[in-house]
């Protein structure tokens, strides 16, 4: 005859180990069923005084957003990067400047002399005022625009952009009137 296992004793089972990476049955129980230590039980009085640490904690974060970017906030610190980026262009542009100067008079070159034209005409023409040389008197509307004129027809660059540019201004308000007169 054979043996069957008809009748197993009542309570705990002993069972195959659980596979590796699988959590034990006892892990997958509640802590209460682990009976593992009860965490002390808090009276209501502490709830509510965490709960109100906890919401005059989040309120004081949100107050420190807004406040950061409030549009008065911002704008200051756009003004304060704008400043300091200018500050940082201005130093690195007077470095290039005093290394250009250096560079310059090692090579034994001579800068021509700045004030030599309004619109950087030839240095060696003498300025339209009456003045003795030396003298510095500012120029009359009408004596700068002969001069920048003067310089464009003997092809100096700047001179010649500042005449373009004037000219296309122009051409382009004539145009802009010429559409509105057409299309009113």
């Amino acid at each position: 005859m054979s043996t069957t296992n008809a009748s197993l004793p009542a309570g705990p089972q002993p069972s195959a180990p659980p596979p590796s990476g699988a959590p034990s049955p006892t892990a997958a129980q509640p802590p209460q069923a682990q009976h593992a230590p009860a965490a002390p039980s808090r009276s209501v009085e502490e709830i509510a005084a965490d709960l109100e640490a906890r919401r005059r904690a989040l309120a004081s974060d949100v107050d420190e957003v807004a406040a950061r970017l409030a549009p008065a906030s911002l704008k200051r610190m756009a003004q304060e990067t704008a400043d300091a980026a200018a500050a940082s262009l201005r130093s690195r542009t007077q470095a290039l400047r005093e290394r250009a100067e250096e560079l310059t008079s090692q090579a034994g070159l001579t800068s021509p002399p700045h004030s030599a034209s309004v619109y950087g005409g030839d240095p060696g023409t003498p300025p339209l005022t009456e003045a003795a040389p030396g003298a510095t008197e500012p120029l009359t509307l009408s004596q700068r625009l002969t001069r920048l004129l003067d310089d464009a027809r003997d092809g100096d660059p700047v001179s010649l952009a500042v005449v373009t540019a004037a000219g296309l201004t122009v051409a382009g308000l004539g145009i802009l009137t010429l559409t509105r007169v057409i299309r009113s």
